[in-house]
C-alpha cells in the first residue's frame, strides 16, 4: 500500500472510546472476543451496545472491521457447571451479530472463527483466547486477506 502513496501505521485502541478517537481516514478493527468477558451482561444488552457503537464509528465515514469469535471452547479443569455451555452460546450469537451488524452498517467482518475451525482448536493447540502462536499467525493472515 505504500508503494500506491498510501500511508500505512498501527495504533492499538485500548477501550471503545480510543477507537472512536483514531484520526479520520483509519480503519478501525472492533474485535469481539472482547464481549466474551462480560457474559454476565444480559445478551439483549450485549447487542444493543455493540450495534450503537458500530453505527457511531460508521457514521465517521472511514472503514470498520469487526472479527469474529473461535468457537473451540476448551476449558476441562475451569468449567463450572455450565460456563463453557454458556461460553459457546454467547460466541455463537457474537458470530451471527458479526453477519447482522454487517448488513445494518455496513461493517466489513473477518471471519477468523472460519479461517482457525478450517485447522481446529485442538490441531492449534488453542481456543477462543488464540494463545498459541500458530493461531495468531493464521489469526493476523485472515486480517490481511480482509484489509
Amino acid at each position: 500500500l505504500e508503494a500506491e502513496g498510501a500511508s500505512v501505521s498501527h495504533m492499538v485502541a485500548t477501550d471503545y472510546d480510543s477507537l472512536l478517537a483514531m484520526p479520520a481516514g483509519s480503519l478501525r478493527v472492533m474485535s469481539l472476543a472482547h464481549e466474551l468477558t462480560n457474559t454476565h451482561v444480559p445478551w439483549v444488552q450485549v447487542a444493543h451496545t455493540l450495534d450503537q457503537r458500530c453505527a457511531l464509528l460508521c457514521e465517521r465515514g472511514d472503514p470498520v472491521m469487526i472479527t469474529t469469535v473461535f468457537r473451540h471452547v476448551d476449558i476441562p479443569d475451569e468449567d463450572d457447571g455450565g460456563y463453557s455451555h454458556a461460553l459457546r452460546i454467547r460466541i455463537r450469537r457474537l458470530n451471527f451479530l458479526a453477519a447482522e451488524l454487517s448488513r445494518r452498517h455496513g461493517v466489513f467482518v473477518a471471519d477468523l472463527d472460519r479461517m482457525l475451525a478450517d485447522t481446529g482448536g485442538t490441531t492449534l493447540n488453542t481456543d477462543y483466547r488464540l494463545r498459541s502462536d500458530t493461531a495468531a499467525m493464521i489469526a493476523a493472515q485472515g486480517l490481511a486477506l480482509v484489509v
